[in-house]
């Protein structure tokens, strides 16, 4: 992995299946990436799973080159409704 990691901040719409699709808060685009596997997700800066992840919900997602493929290896979660 030679490039940068680049990093996305959003409303997730959609989150299982080793995907994670948002609405970029910048763009207001929406963004459909693959998660990898061993990505380090956090709820709330506690460790979660993709499971954890729902409709609502802000999230950062941190995505990598793996090869030709860009994939999200970290993803931040703020629930939705919690205080910020």
């Amino acid at each position: 992995m030679t490039s940068a990691a680049e990093t996305h901040q959003g409303k997730v719409l959609a989150a299982g299946y080793g995907k994670l699709t948002i609405v970029d808060t910048t763009s207001h685009t929406q963004l459909t990436q693959d998660v990898a596997a061993d990505a380090a997700i956090l709820c709330e800066n506690k460790k979660c799973e993709l499971s954890d992840v729902k409709a609502g919900d802000m999230v950062t997602m941190t995505m990598n080159k793996d090869g030709d493929k860009t994939v999200v290896t970290k993803i931040e979660v703020e629930k939705a409704g919690s205080p910020s």
